[in-house]
């Protein structure tokens, strides 16, 4: 077995320099360099390469904002937090479809959240539409105005039952005999079932 001696590197701690105040005394500590965070068009570089870094910082800097914009469309917070994830999904997918020309990251971003929000919205439109749609053909017939269109003769026989045993203008001519007959008539229905023609 060899053993391998190895020697303390010298010089690679370095000690911070302080600077005292003679007039008070108050210690200035060393400003430490960092590195400045990437700029949005790097982050949507970096996400073309595949660098899942990137796709995290972009999601730290603007999920807020895309939250808040998707829950003031949809008022679900659920919903909203579904289309977050969708977006930022969709920007992993086809960030090299950002083009710089047509407006910032953060534009870029908030479009695809706001679309994706207002198409939630309209699916779910439809599919209440549709639901109410199917609904209405699946009622019983007992009613046959429950459903119908306004103006269709179901809802005038309907609307106005008063009018509809009242005998027609015309017999209210001065023949009492027609009177007559429509009373006998009318009254002749009374007593026989609804079933019969």
């Amino acid at each position: 077995m060899t053993t391998l001696a190895l020697s303390a590197p010298v010089g690679v701690f370095a000690v911070p320099q302080v600077k005292m105040i003679p007039s008070t005394t108050q210690v200035q500590l060393p400003s430490i360099a960092t590195r400045p965070e990437p700029a949005d068009e790097e982050l949507i570089s970096a996400i073309c390469l595949g660098a899942e870094w990137a796709i995290e910082l972009l999601y730290q800097r603007y999920y807020r904002l895309a939250y808040a914009l998707a829950y003031r469309i949809l008022c679900d917070s659920t919903a909203a937090e579904d289309i977050v994830q969708e977006a930022f999904l969709s920007i992993w997918r086809k960030a090299a479809s950002y083009l710089k020309q047509h407006g910032s990251v953060y534009s870029w971003i908030q479009a695809i959240v706001h679309h994706r929000a207002i198409d939630k919205v309209r699916s779910s439109a439809n599919r209440d539409r549709n639901y109410n749609r199917k609904a209405n053909r699946t009622r019983p017939a007992s009613n046959p105005t429950y459903g119908s269109k306004p103006g269709t003769r179901n809802e005038l026989n309907s609307s106005a039952p008063s009018s509809r045993n009242s005998p027609p203008s015309s017999a209210w001519s001065s023949n009492k005999h027609t009177l007559a007959a429509l009373h006998t008539r009318k009254s002749q229905k009374s007593t026989t079932s609804p079933w019969e023609p």
